[in-house]
């Protein structure tokens, strides 16, 4: 409960090993590494257990108490791990409360993609190849809503104009792809400072791909299935806002910053 994710706790042979493992309001997936000795856990005056809940949830301020006992008759002694980490998505009651006040109010209404984003990124790095003759990649978030109450959703504009891309052959011949990629994503939202944190929770892709050969053949790839995921996964963004102007940038360690410019609808 000290804040690190991961604890490790070892004894020599013969040793009991002791801890109280203390989990307060959140919900936490659980790992541990077990490499020698025997372990077992216990919640209150529950029966001992030898391996921890794979996810513990802690819905108040009361923290849930696990008593935790090691020992070893080898040589090695008692060594394992364990590893909590918390669901940064999955929001406590008062935490919920204070996220409220921390809503910056120019950023809520719903949002038109102007330029930038994570098609532009794609597709400026799928340019720099050199295999495309040409190249269009779909705006992955044309629409971004965020709503008063916290939540928020992105996903594409109205436009469904299949993207065209094409590859000339070293015989000269050319092949085209036509796209309609739509991606929907919806979570929560915060800010902190000038900083916008989006907890993505669900995402939706739908893919249509043809392929049409040189002789004019048309083969579908792909029929447009839809593909759900629930998810938690923390975007972190630094944002200007104005009365009609959105400005996100993203910067991951190792890739190149992504930008996004929206105007207001």
């Amino acid at each position: 409960s000290d804040g690190r994710p991961r604890h490790e706790f070892s004894a020599p042979a013969f040793v009991l090993a002791r801890a109280q493992l203390e989990f307060p309001c959140g919900t936490w997936s659980i790992r541990e590494t077990h490499e020698s000795g025997t372990r077992a856990y216990r919640e209150h005056d529950d029966p001992w257990q030898d391996a921890l809940p794979e996810r513990v949830v802690v819905s108040d301020d009361n923290p849930r108490l696990f008593q935790m006992a090691g020992f070893s008759t080898e040589p090695a002694g008692l060594a394992l791990a364990i590893e909590a980490l918390k669901d940064v998505c999955q929001r406590c009651e008062n935490e919920s409360r204070a996220m409220e006040t921390e809503l910056n109010r120019c950023l809520i209404g719903s949002w038109e993609l102007v330029s930038g984003g994570y098609g532009a990124e794609i597709q400026r790095q799928l340019e720099a190849t050199g295999i495309f003759e040409q190249i269009e990649y779909p705006d992955l978030h044309g629409i971004f809503v965020l709503e008063a109450n916290g939540r928020y959703r992105q996903g594409p504009d109205d436009d469904k104009t299949p993207s065209k891309t094409t590859i000339r052959s070293d015989a000269g011949k050319l092949w085209t792809g036509l796209s309609v990629l739509e991606l929907n994503q919806e979570g929560s939202w915060s800010t902190e400072g000038d900083t916008l944190y989006l907890c993505e929770e669900q995402k939706s892709i739908d893919l249509d791909l043809t392929l049409i050969h040189p002789e004019g053949l048309e083969e579908k790839l792909s029929t447009g299935k839809d593909h759900t995921d629930t998810l938690g996964l923390r975007r972190k963004r630094e944002y200007e806002c104005q009365q009609n102007q959105l400005l996100l940038t993203e910067s991951l360690p190792g890739a190149p910053s992504v930008s996004w410019e929206y105007r207001r609808r």
